[in-house]
């Protein structure tokens, strides 16, 4: 309501002929019975008019209202599916990416000892020669004696 109305209206009932209105009785059922009607008429209509939209098969005031919030819904529901969609696309593209950059890149195979020449071992540090001693003639060796031949048994 419009501010300035409302201060009229305040101002009017604070006013004698205000009161005394009030005290008037009639006016009082009068008035009662017209707020009253003024309802029951807004019912009727409001019942006759979703009876139209419905033989129309419209929707009425208040279903589009439901229908607007469902879609906005729906729509903050899809906004976070895509988000969440196009994360785990970027995320599937830098594995790819990164996927077919390890395979692009030569990489020598780990070596095993199997795989790797066999490396010289190192000379052992030797110490330093002394004078060759002259060489001995080898000892003839002796051949071993015959054992003695066992005694042959009796026979008998």
């Amino acid at each position: 309501m419009n501010p300035r109305i409302g201060q009229l209206v305040g101002q009017l009932l604070q006013s004698d002929l205000a009161m005394k209105l009030v005290q008037n009785e009639a006016l009082v059922k009068a008035l009662m019975k017209a707020f009253s009607v003024s309802v029951e008429a807004r019912q009727l209509v409001d019942t006759q008019l979703k009876s139209l939209l419905g033989n129309l098969d419209l929707a009425r005031g208040d279903e589009v209202a439901a229908l607007r919030e469902e879609v906005a819904a729906l729509r903050r529901a899809l906004d976070g599916l895509s988000r969440r969609v196009e994360a785990s696309a970027r995320r599937a593209d830098e594995a790819v990416a990164a996927a077919e950059a390890a395979r692009a890149v030569p990489t020598a195979p780990a070596k095993t000892e199997a795989d790797s020449p066999a490396k010289p071992k190192p000379a052992a540090k030797s110490k330093p020669k002394t004078a060759a001693k002259p060489k001995t003639a080898a000892k003839p060796k002796t051949a071993a004696k015959p054992r003695a031949k066992a005694k042959a048994k009796p026979k008998g």
